[in-house]
């Protein structure tokens, strides 16, 4: 495969909107791709990706940045900021977008969206409290794994108006994230319904300074799914085929079409001898419904499986992919039904049922807890703990993992799980692996 086709100059970045539910994340990101329809009047309740792209004219301004969605092609478009009205623009940068829900019971769910971005945008209202547990899990996730953070202050033109809110969301802002994260995060006012605002313009600006991580082209493609679709017309049409349309983030290598990839864990079975056993889903790509599906990207692929006489693979893909990895066959990591952590955990973190910052606990053996790791959410047991090394066993569902990859750690309140802090996979107790092979033509 020639690499070199498959790669843009462009940079690429991916970017998380997170935040309390009814902050406007799901209307920002409708603003940003040129109030292309994107359905903000249904709640966010899993991880949902969308593409766009950042543009500016020649000047260096701010004001001039821009965005659109990604199928807008911007060739005879010319800037329209004062002044600059003749001079043409250029896409800076690609970005993909994953918005997380903001409910305090999916926490979770917000995290694996973190685990999968470069940076992320955290909306807050000044009519909402932005000292709440998703957003304290949120801002302390995305410090501990480095990302790049901007707080954006959603107001309507009734809220800009009273001067005495604002300053006072503004002081609580300001307050919270000091004792969450270790660095100064920039706030940003303004309103996500108007695209023509030059604070819109100024957000653009920030995402396209972004810093974007190196990627690897060269390794065995590697992608965290994030959720996934059954294509109702492919289902109807065929009783072998299952089409299926899958949204998620190529961490490594390239995926091409026509390319046979497996996920893993697939399915997981007990095998004869009582013992869990993973058998990989064998996914052939279709298409590719971006530029490229290159490291560092986050993508839609359509593949098709073969389900002739497997009702349980029929159930398992339509029941959701996400969480799970894809890849190039046999290439992916080992699936873990336990696994060997050094871990950390966070000083404070805030109770939602206290409503105040608390200290957090040590974890002690036998304990539930909740690892994300990718996109894929696993519960387990303490089985040995020492003052910074664990061993978590019984994971539910068993987790394809990589060695060294960084994990969150959460743990059990009420209702809700809440952060309690990160660790490193240092190794584990793999289940054994089966083979399925895509049917030749």
């Amino acid at each position: 495969m020639d690499i070199g086709t498959q790669t843009s100059p462009t940079p690429r970045i991916c970017i998380g909107l997170v935040g309390q539910s009814a902050t406007g994340k799901s209307t920002l990101l409708e603003t940003l791709l040129g109030n292309e329809p994107y359905g903000r009047m249904e709640p966010t309740l899993r991880l949902k990706c969308a593409y766009a792209k950042i543009y500016n004219c020649s000047s260096s301004h701010a004001e001039c940045y821009r965005s659109c969605s990604r199928i807008v092609d911007i060739a005879e478009h010319q800037c329209d900021t004062p002044g600059h009205e003749l001079n043409p623009v250029s896409v800076q940068k690609h970005v993909s977008f994953v918005d997380c829900p903001g409910n305090m019971l999916y926490v979770s769910t917000m995290l694996a969206g973190i685990m999968m971005t470069d940076g992320v945008l955290v909306l807050s209202k000044p009519s909402v409290d932005f000292y709440l547990a998703p957003t304290c899990a949120v801002l302390a996730a995305a410090s501990i794994m480095g990302k790049s953070i901007v707080v954006l202050q959603n107001c309507t033109e009734e809220e800009s108006a009273n001067k005495t809110k604002i300053k006072e969301s503004l002081r609580q802002i300001q307050q919270f994230t000091r004792l969450i994260v270790s660095i100064e995060v920039p706030i940003v006012r303004l309103s996500v319904r108007d695209k023509t605002s030059s604070k819109i313009a100024e957000l653009c600006s920030r995402i396209n300074n972004m810093s974007t991580p190196e990627q690897d082209v060269t390794s065995p493609a590697l992608m965290i799914i994030a959720n996934s679709t059954c294509d109702p017309e492919g289902s109807e049409n065929s009783d072998e085929t299952l089409l299926v349309t899958i949204h998620g983030r190529v961490m490594q290598g390239v995926i091409s079409p026509n390319q046979e990839t497996e996920v893993r864990p697939g399915i997981v079975k007990v095998g004869e001898d009582g013992k869990a056993v993973s058998c990989p889903i064998i996914l052939k790509v279709v298409a590719i419904m971006e530029d490229a599906a290159v490291s560092g990207q986050v993508v839609a692929l359509r593949a098709a499986a073969n389900i002739r006489n497997d009702d349980q693979l029929k159930s398992v893909i339509k029941g959701g992919l996400g969480g799970h990895v894809l890849g190039q066959v046999g290439s992916l990591p080992a699936v873990y039904s336990a696994l060997k952590v050094k871990f950390s955990l966070v000083r404070k973190m805030f109770n939602p049922y206290s409503e105040e910052l608390e200290k957090v606990e040590a974890i002690e053996k036998d304990q539930d807890l909740l690892l994300t790791i990718g996109a894929m959410s696993t519960h387990g047991k303490v089985h040995s703990i020492t003052e910074d090394m664990m061993v978590v066993s019984a994971l539910t569902p068993p987790s394809c993992a990589r060695k060294e990859e960084r994990i969150f750690i959460s743990r059990k309140q009420e209702l809700a799980w809440n952060l309690i802090g990160h660790g490193e996979i240092i190794g584990g107790k793999s289940v054994a692996v089966v083979e399925r092979s895509f049917p030749a033509d």
